[in-house]
């Protein structure tokens, strides 16, 4: 009894718990501008001048129902992308590692065969068919490098910043 809409408002706001509650006043000021901003500024999402028409006042709730029930699944499937994402983490270390761990043994144990026969039981035909998967092992070890890599940039955050591309470009031809 001893507060208005105005300061009960801005304790609602403050409590954690409560702070997203949308707030509609109900006023019987009419159209006072300093006042509907002093509402807003206290938290209010709407206002709704006396006397109320139920079938307004419900419907505006129903949205603002609408609206939290919305954003709760979209709070959920954040949550539930960022820890498929993890997963998705682990699970590309995981991937890499058994990739490139029979991929390793089979790059040395032709590397092996390679330097143990080079030009006595090989002939040249079959010693540039090892190099062949020597080189394809190569590649494919690039290639996982290369994921690997995609994945931590596409974890990293990306800044956007402006560039002065004429000093850029001035600096980059001018001689040293």
């Amino acid at each position: 009894p001893v507060m208005d809409g105005f300061e009960t408002a801005t304790l609602v706001h403050r409590r954690k718990r409560s702070r997203s509650t949308p707030i509609v006043f109900l006023t019987a000021h009419g159209d006072d501008q300093a006042l509907i901003l002093r509402g807003y500024k206290a938290g209010a999402v709407d206002y709704l001048q006396k006397p109320i028409v139920p079938e307004i006042l419900r419907s505006k709730v129903a949205i603002f129902l609408e609206l939290h029930e919305k954003t709760e699944l979209l709070r959920r499937q954040a949550a539930s992308l960022a820890s498929l994402n993890a997963e998705l983490e682990a699970f590309s270390g995981s991937v890499s590692h058994d990739l490139k761990a029979p991929l390793r043994a089979m790059r040395s144990w032709t590397q092996i065969v390679l330097e143990e026969t080079s030009g006595k039981t090989l002939d040249e035909e079959a010693q540039a068919k090892l190099q062949r998967v020597l080189d394809a092992g190569d590649r494919m070890d690039g290639l996982i490098g290369s994921l690997l890599n995609y994945a931590k940039i596409a974890r990293a955050d990306i800044t956007i910043e402006r560039l002065d591309l004429t000093s850029l470009v001035r600096d980059a031809v001018e001689p040293l």
